[in-house]
């Protein structure tokens, strides 16, 4: 039943990833505007919206097919941000389309047209390869069938590549509705956040590793758990793979480590000594096939350029971006309403307060758009009663004696990324390291703390209902941007 089950997923993962190449191909050669394919998902949305109600009226609506409309619905809304966004616009660090540039498109350039890494580690070029390297092999083999062979239309091509990885998460998270034992209400109240978050539609369409780091960290806190329940062979070196391979697309992998190495830990403290005995040459072949595949880049960059290993470029302190001049208590611990409703888009070189600004970049990156403002404003809103609503939600699930099956382990995962998002915010004080884009996996913990049995009688109708709205104003707004 599992193994056929794995089947499954494997299937589901590859079946999206060609319907992805496919559309975009189509879309390609059809050359539609903007708006067509904005009206097209639209016109999508609103045909389940309507098969919903039939199926409610009739009474045959279930959970389940609640649940699988809005992973489709999901898809769409990513699938068609990619299409209609080109790969220049909302991106970061993207850097001159040239190959002798040093953004993320140089780098790509310098494997697709001269089949090496780059020869610096100057600003993007310190990155880890293994987005980059699988992003140009797949934009070529998109370019060769489209006869295509201009650097624009190089860059463009591997957006596939972040578009396959978000919605991917959302076929992910039906393994953690499943492993969190989230059903009926509470599997379409998780399923929903993943879905509508925006910020999982803007990382689709971008040159960088922030769809894919969050797809591998998600199966490395899947597999981690399949671990501790069973620490067979077969765990332990999917696991070590999904670490190399996590390690070599983004350092920042290290965190979700953090979680790994405390249940490997526990595991070892709680078994007897037979299956310690089992557990700790499994660990060492852990370690055998992991580091080298993780680390092998960093290892290279060290003895080229004497790069450490948690190295990121300085910006420096002389720019109106720097906020380490800021206290701690302003930057982590306020909650500055009308600085959340001035205007409801982050500005880097402007803002300095987290709490906000992780909650204005899920919703917008750190952008403007041009859409008439009630939606924003509207939009925000909604997730600010969200966000109350999911912190009081945390609290109680953590606080609850009798604790739902696998509880800690969101409750882990949480507090690591939010020590994570302190401690890097520290390191690097800068407007632009508070970006959400970088804990997007965050949606998926909290979606299901969401699902669990609500804290308070109003939570039930108060969660569903601006859940529902934050949803219908995030598709809204992306139907409708210019």
């Amino acid at each position: 039943m599992l193994q056929q089950e794995t089947k499954n997923q494997l299937g589901q993962q590859f079946f999206l990833a060609v319907i992805i190449v496919i559309l975009y191909i189509i879309t390609h050669l059809l050359n539609p505007s903007m708006q067509n394919i904005q009206l097209a998902v639209g016109i999508f949305l609103i045909t389940e919206l309507a098969n919903i109600a039939f199926l409610y009226w009739k009474k045959r609506l279930t959970w389940e097919y609640l649940v699988t409309t809005i992973i489709g619905a999901g898809i769409a809304m990513r699938i068609g941000y990619m299409l209609y966004t080109p790969f220049d616009v909302r991106t970061h660090d993207l850097g001159e389309v040239r190959i002798d540039a040093y953004g993320h498109a140089a780098y790509l350039l310098k494997i697709i047209n001269n089949h090496s890494l780059p020869e610096t580690n100057t600003v993007q070029l310190y990155q880890q390869p293994f987005y980059y390297i699988v992003a140009a092999i797949v934009s070529k083999g998109i370019c060769s069938i489209l006869k295509l062979s201009t650097y624009t239309d190089y860059l463009d091509a591997a957006k596939v590549v972040s578009c396959y990885a978000s919605c991917g998460v959302l076929l992910l998270n039906k393994k953690v509705c499943q492993t969190f034992h989230l059903k009926g209400r509470g599997a379409v109240i998780a399923t929903a956040l993943v879905a509508f978050v925006p910020d999982f539609y803007l990382i689709s369409s971008r040159l960088n590793a922030d769809a894919l780091i969050c797809y591998i960290m998600l199966l490395a806190f899947l597999i981690t758990i399949d671990w501790y329940d069973d620490p067979n062979w077969k765990n332990t070196l999917l696991l070590a793979l999904v670490y190399g391979i996590g390690m070599m697309t983004k350092i920042s992998m290290a965190s979700m480590a953090l979680l790994t190495a405390t249940f490997f830990l526990v595991r070892l403290i709680r078994a007897d000594a037979a299956t310690r005995k089992k557990i700790v040459p499994r660990l060492c072949v852990f370690g055998v096939i992991s580091l080298p595949l993780g680390l092998w880049y960093s290892v290279r960059n060290y003895y080229l350029f004497g790069q450490s290993l948690t190295y990121v470029p300085d910006i420096g302190k002389d720019l109106d971006i720097y906020i380490g001049n800021r206290s701690f208590a302003t930057r982590f611990l306020t909650f500055s309403l009308e600085n959340y409703f001035k205007t409801p888009y982050a500005y880097p070189w402007q803002d300095y307060n987290e709490p906000i600004y992780i909650i204005k970049s899920a919703l917008f990156g750190e952008f403007v758009y041009d859409i008439e403002g009630v939606i924003p404003t509207l939009l925000l809103f909604f997730a600010l009663i969200l966000s109350g609503l999911a912190v009081i939600q945390l609290i109680a699930v953590a606080r609850r004696k009798e604790k739902e099956k696998n509880d800690w382990y969101v409750i882990i995962l949480i507090g690591i990324m939010l020590v994570s998002i302190v401690t890097f915010a520290i390191r690097y004080p800068y407007g632009c390291s508070m970006d959400y884009r970088y804990y997007v996996i965050l949606c998926v913990a909290f979606g299901v703390v969401l699902g669990r049995k609500p804290a308070y009688g109003f939570m039930n109708t108060a969660i569903p209902m601006f859940l529902t709205l934050m949803s219908l104003g995030s598709c809204l707004m992306y139907l409708l941007i210019q």
